[in-house]
């Protein structure tokens, strides 16, 4: 009697080891790697519904700080959105355009944006409204006529081009939950 006890309690013990070897190799809950890919998603999410509100009725030092926020959150967590990082990129240059082009506005606000000859502004305007590189070689009196080179108008632009990509990226990561 005696012997078979020994022999039960010893089969009961490896069962329990056996056991939790099994739940714990099986993957029950999130790997620490998963669980830190997550945090950094959400991180930057959040940093682009920031963004986002900012596109809103906000003043230029608002949606400078939101765009530098998100940039330090996005570089910060990049390597957990490597899947992302053609749409982050595309956000991450239409704010830049956008910031460049109001303070600009705020600098010259009654002078056509771009300037003539400011390769920076003119890539910045090229972000926000693609056509008019075709108009970069105007004088300085057609740029006073033409919508197209107002400054309120690039920074509207700008930000409805925020704003659009930001719900796309929301968007995005409601899906991949």
């Amino acid at each position: 009697m005696k012997l078979s006890q020994t022999l039960n309690s010893k089969s009961i013990v490896a069962c329990l080891i056996a056991a939790t070897l099994i739940v714990g190799l099986s993957g029950c809950g999130k790997s620490e790697a998963e669980k830190k890919r997550d945090e950094d998603r959400q991180k930057v999410k959040e940093a682009i519904a920031a963004v986002s509100v900012r596109t809103k009725g906000s003043t230029y030092a608002e949606f400078r700080q939101s765009r530098l926020d998100f940039e330090t959150c996005y570089e910060a967590n990049k390597s957990s959105l490597t899947d992302l990082d053609d749409q982050l990129s595309t956000l991450s240059q239409i704010m830049s355009a956008t910031d460049y082009c109001w303070n600009d506005s705020i600098k010259f606000a009654e002078s056509p944006l771009p300037i003539p000859n400011d390769k920076e502004g003119e890539a910045a305007a090229c972000i926000i409204l693609p056509s008019i590189s075709e108009k970069l070689n105007y004088t300085w009196d057609q740029r006073m006529h033409d919508r197209d080179f107002n400054p309120k108008n690039f920074v509207t632009r700008g930000l409805t081009k925020t704003q659009q990509q930001c719900d796309s990226l929301l968007s995005v990561f409601e899906k991949t939950k």
